[in-house]
């Protein structure tokens, strides 16, 4: 088999489809409500591909010229960027040189001043965490940024390799733990709850989504959850997910009291398989349950 996807079928055969509901930029917007960015939060409100935004700064050419692989590249070291990785490690993933990633990691701190702050002040945290010996207490809770949740995180203290092995804390943990932990932790479990609710409120259809009926949640991805659907109910579920995003900032509110200040969004995959699928956008499911 050309692709491991292909194995993956819906239980109701010939009538049945893989959907898959994936959370745009959802890391990406967890790093701009985190930082609370005014800058990154504006774009993605705005609905501008950043990726293709940042590769037309730091190769100081238009967007309209930037190639997919160059945005590719770009991408990927927002990625690398934002869970700790230099220059060095970025232009030897990347196939770039050391001051090409030095130019973009310059430009994006430069243009995300909120972000900028954020990381340097995980760098004053970690950097006054050495000891030349083993701390009593070796995890510490990460107070460098404030989670909506009020979830709490902690870094763990390790041994240095290098120099004279201080005992240190971890800026890449500082960076990370709080990024995708409210990314994959509190936001794609909370909207997935959200949508089986509003697949279990259908009192007309009976729907158990979780052991019966025609609309069933089976896995998340990552950022995206994995439903396996009858054909005849597609519309049921992309309502359900609709109903979710829709009233998201409200039921974040009501659960955390903290207004969310991005716009989330979602689109959708769906087919007979999971490699085989037609990709859709949430505007055009608007256009579908209407």
């Amino acid at each position: 088999m050309s692709n491991i996807k292909e194995a993956f079928i819906s239980r109701f055969g010939d009538k049945g489809l893989l959907v898959e509901i994936d959370l745009v930029q959802l890391e990406v917007m967890a790093l701009a409500e985190l930082t609370q960015d005014p800058v990154l939060i504006a774009e993605l409100n705005s609905g501008v591909d950043i990726h293709r935004m940042n590769a037309s700064m730091w190769l100081k050419k238009p967007p309209a010229s930037v190639l997919d692989a160059e945005r590719k590249k770009a991408k990927v070291m927002t990625f690398q960027l934002t869970y700790g990785a230099g220059a060095k490690r970025m232009a030897e993933d990347l196939g770039i040189s050391k001051d090409e990633a030095q130019d973009f990691i310059d430009a994006f701190l430069e243009k995300y001043t909120f972000i900028d702050g954020f990381f340097k002040i995980v760098a004053h945290e970690c950097h006054n965490s050495k000891s030349p010996v083993e701390p009593e207490h070796k995890d510490r809770t990460m107070d460098a940024i404030g989670v909506p949740t009020k979830r709490q995180y902690t870094a763990t203290y390790r041994q240095s390799d290098y120099g004279n092995h201080d005992w240190q804390l971890s800026p890449t943990e500082f960076k990370n733990y709080p990024v995708q932990g409210f990314a994959t932790g509190d936001m794609v479990p909370l909207i997935i709850n959200m949508i089986i609710d509003n697949l279990d409120n259908l009192k007309t259809r009976g729907y158990d989504t979780w052991t019966q009926g025609n609309i069933l949640f089976i896995n998340t991805i990552h950022d995206s959850a994995m439903f396996d659907c009858h054909e005849a109910d597609l519309a049921y579920l992309l309502t359900a997910v609709e109903e979710t995003f829709r009233d998201l900032k409200e039921t974040f509110k009501q659960l955390f009291n903290y207004d969310l200040q991005l716009n989330y969004n979602y689109s959708a995959k769906f087919g007979v398989n999971w490699k085989e699928v037609i990709e859709i956008s949430r505007k055009d499911v608007q256009e579908i349950i209407k």
